[in-house]
């Protein structure tokens, strides 16, 4: 895999959540909310940033690609502990799911914890957070989140891209990544617009439509 592997989460995106009232003590009563995210790329495309509100404060998350070793480490901060970040959790996708482990404490217990990202299609992918207290034995999941994109309603096209779920716009049969910032697989003559994607800049072949895209 490589810096890409996290492009199809470029966008925004509509969020169901399923929380755990209790963790690691059997309970089996969820809570149930609704969000909005938006991710876009960062340092060129070797990271991605996402940022949204869960019930009365907000999240970030950064992911940064290592590309010696192939890992991606995602750190997790909140407006609730300012300048404090999360350990990182880290890893890669096989195929469509990708599993992220790192140390982690729960109410003064050591734990294990997971994050699993699972790609379902351009416009909907899930992400679990789960911990073990017994360095990876068992695991219980504490909360899924599931993603419907909510940008550009009407580009939902399968195409050849890095990433299966990649999200992409087709130019006659020219097919190219739509994420902003993106630094390949352009359409010709397409320049970058301002807010992310790709507008004709007039250096196109002729008869080719170029879409503008805005985040």
């Amino acid at each position: 895999m490589s810096a890409h592997d996290f492009d199809f989460l470029h966008g925004s995106w509509r969020i169901s959540h399923r929380y755990l009232r209790e963790r690691l003590t059997g309970c089996d009563e969820w809570t149930t909310f609704e969000s909005r995210l938006r991710c876009w790329p960062i340092l060129g495309g070797a990271g991605n940033m996402d940022e949204g509100e869960l019930r009365g404060y907000h999240a970030i998350t950064l992911r940064l690609h290592d590309p010696e070793s192939g890992l991606w480490s995602l750190y997790w901060m909140t407006s609730r502990t300012g300048a404090a970040i999360e350990p990182p959790v880290s890893g890669r996708f096989t195929g469509a799911v990708g599993d992220f482990l790192g140390p982690d404490e729960h109410n003064g217990t050591p734990v294990v914890c997971r994050y699993r990202w699972t790609v379902v299609s351009p416009d909907a992918c899930r992400w679990e957070q789960a911990l073990s207290p017994d360095d990876g034995t068992t695991w219980e999941t504490n909360w899924y989140m599931d993603l419907s994109r909510t940008d550009l309603p009407h580009v939902r096209r399968r195409c050849p891209a890095r990433n299966p779920a990649s999200r992409c716009l087709s130019s006659g049969r020219r097919w190219w990544a739509a994420s902003p910032g993106a630094t390949d697989g352009s359409p010709p003559g397409a320049g970058h617009a301002p807010g992310g994607g790709w507008q004709d800049t007039g250096r196109g072949k002729p008869g080719r439509v170029v879409l503008v895209v805005f985040f």
